[in-house]
């Protein structure tokens, strides 16, 4: 699939997702360099609803993300080799 800036947009918008540009360029740069992308904010921001479009605009079935506070999972990821913060 080749991933475009319009795609993103005209994703998010066809889904309902009220964004901006800053939101689309993340979520573009995300997939088309194939690398994840850290969301923070606070409850109720849309961070959640984010995954769900993303997973309907690709096709792909959603698995439910881990979420904690930056510290902790700096610390878990950091014990684990895979993650320096």
């Amino acid at each position: 699939m080749n991933v475009t800036p319009e795609f993103v947009s005209d994703g998010l918008r066809r889904a309902r997702y009220i964004t901006n540009e800053r939101v689309e360029t993340a979520v573009f740069l995300a997939l088309a360099l194939d690398k994840p992308l850290l969301i923070e904010g606070p409850a109720g921001s849309g961070k959640t609803e984010v995954a769900k479009v993303l997973a309907e605009m690709l096709g792909e079935e959603r698995s439910r993300a881990s979420t904690c506070s930056s510290v902790r999972c700096c610390a878990r990821y950091r014990r684990r080799g895979k993650w320096s913060c």
